[in-house]
């Protein structure tokens, strides 16, 4: 796990629930680079979203149409089935 990753995460859910407790902020930018930089820190928090009914039903098709997007979760959207996370070792 990559710990420069998490530490900022940290701090943007921190900011997200502050949103949620003063309505001026808004919380849910702050919670979506959360997951985001957790996602790039972790392959196993990484596999854990890509498998939930969540992001399969209302995010996939949205990766999958932007290259940014996919590049950013780094997943394969070239696959038919469940999408595979590409191998970061490749050097």
């Amino acid at each position: 796990m990559n710990k420069l990753l998490v530490i900022p995460s940290i701090i943007f859910f921190i900011l997200g629930i502050i949103g949620l407790l003063i309505p001026v902020i808004p919380q849910i930018p702050f919670f979506a680079v959360s997951i985001i930089l957790l996602a790039m820190a972790s392959d196993r928090f990484k596999r854990f979203i890509i498998s939930t009914n969540v992001y399969k039903n209302h995010l996939k098709k949205y990766v999958d149409k932007n290259e940014k997007l996919s590049r950013l979760m780094m997943v394969d959207n070239k696959s038919d089935g469940d999408q595979d996370i590409k191998d970061n070792e490749k050097d």
